[in-house]
């Protein structure tokens, strides 16, 4: 009876191995399979969740803010907007800024035009301009 072995594996020979094809290993090889996705899944995200979270949260910090600084805020917080001026240079640039209610004319004007390098009778008609808009804002804006 050497080597004549039972196909099916039922005589106990060393053909018997367990049928692949049974509908429960089905099962268990599915289940094996769905598990394997499950841990990577969860692998995955836990990885995603330790990157930001290795940094130590740590509660705001609060600046210190110099008296004199937090009074200069506080004061252009205070003056009231009264309008923008706009410029144009020879380039057809635009410049522009703002005057508040407590901006001097004079002082707007001499620093403007330096910069600018608008010549004295130019920032001199600046100032005088600059005055006669402040004026004619600060009536309507106290009413």
């Amino acid at each position: 009876m050497d080597g004549n072995y039972d196909t099916e594996g039922t005589t106990g020979g060393t053909n018997s191995r367990l049928d692949m094809k049974h509908g429960f290993m089905k099962n268990i090889i599915k289940n094996q399979v769905a598990r394997d996705n499950y841990d990577k899944e969860v692998k995955a995200k836990m990885t995603e969740k330790k990157q930001p979270a290795g940094k130590t949260k740590r509660p705001d910090i609060h600046t210190y803010v110099p008296p004199a600084k937090n009074k200069q805020a506080s004061e252009l917080q205070k003056s009231e907007l009264l309008f923008k001026v706009e410029y144009e240079d020879e380039n057809g640039k635009i410049i522009d800024f703002m005057v508040y209610k407590d901006d001097d004319p004079n002082t707007i004007a001499r620093t403007f035009g330096t910069q600018q390098g608008l010549s004295a009778p130019m920032i001199k008609a600046l100032a005088q301009r600059l005055t006669e808009e402040i004026t004619q804002c600060l009536p309507a804006s106290t009413t």
